[in-house]
């Protein structure tokens, strides 16, 4: 599944084994082709103990067919990688465990430097996870590394998608899908504020219940906290504040998932990213 944003936001932001199993080193071991110093920084940091392929090397195999696609450039690929490191992969390690990160993380992340316009005219396709195994993302050569927004926006992206690596090893509760039962195919025609007081958090989210599970995951670990309060409440025509009980109950109800399904406190996953960020 994939997360998609309209342009617009972009240009503007921009296996299960026991417990007692040891897993050891990555099966990946680097191939007979002569290894560069980018190569070994990523099989040291994320292939050797954590079983993860970096995929930055062009082949057009492992993007969709049709699409005019290009490379991430070279020297935007570590300064990447340890953003990935920083913010995504060392949070889980902290609050999940290296048998979290060595059997549920993707087995193979694919940069691609470029726009993926979807056909529908909806935007652009920012992530794409497939079978819990793969994750693609896009625009990688877009991004401004240093912008501490931009990261923000990328990085909601990836715990996105990583909502979709989880949910499709194991589901979420079915009770989640409930909560705000409408959905929408022509999401990208509402305004965010409009998705707010509907109950999600974010237009793309109403698409759904994968999408919703998703969005709000990654909203809830990425947004500072003044941009999640401004989700959850809005002032009314007369001024009295409104609070919207369907996104916190989704809150809730991923946090029970994570706690029951994976052992691990979305909260604090939340605090982690979130002081990691402000050090940027």
């Amino acid at each position: 599944m994939k997360r998609i944003l309209p342009i617009f936001f972009l240009i503007l932001g921009l296996f299960s084994c026991n417990k007692e199993d040891d897993l050891g080193e990555s099966g990946l071991l680097p191939s007979n082709v002569e290894q560069n110093e980018l190569d070994k920084y990523i099989y040291e940091n994320f292939t050797k103990d954590y079983n993860i392929k970096i995929q930055y090397k062009w082949s057009p195999n492992e993007v969709e067919m049709g699409k005019e696609l290009l490379p991430i450039q070279l020297d935007r690929v570590k300064p990447f990688c340890e953003l990935l490191k920083t913010l995504w992969l060392e949070p889980y390690l902290i609050h999940g465990g290296k048998e979290f990160v060595q059997t549920v993380f993707p087995k193979q992340i694919v940069l691609v430097g470029s726009l993926n316009v979807d056909a529908s005219g909806s935007g652009d396709t920012k992530g794409v996870t497939e079978g819990g195994k793969k994750v693609t993302l896009f625009a990688l050569n877009v991004y401004d590394f240093k912008d501490k927004e931009q990261m923000r926006n990328l990085f909601l992206t990836i715990h996105h998608e990583f909502g979709h690596v989880m949910h499709q090893t194991k589901n979420y509760n079915e009770s989640f899908k409930t909560i705000t039962p409408d959905r929408v195919a022509n999401w990208y025609l509402y305004k965010e504020e409009d998705a707010h007081k509907k109950g999600f958090v974010s237009a793309y989210s109403m698409e759904s219940p994968d999408e919703d599970f998703c969005e709000t995951l990654g909203h809830r670990i990425t947004n500072s906290d003044e941009t999640w309060k401004s989700k959850i409440q809005y002032l009314d025509d007369k001024g009295e504040l409104i609070k919207i009980e369907q996104i916190t109950k989704k809150v809730n109800n991923i946090s029970d998932y994570m706690r029951e399904k994976w052992s691990i406190e979305l909260e604090k996953i939340r605090t982690e990213f979130q002081t990691r960020h402000q050090k940027l």
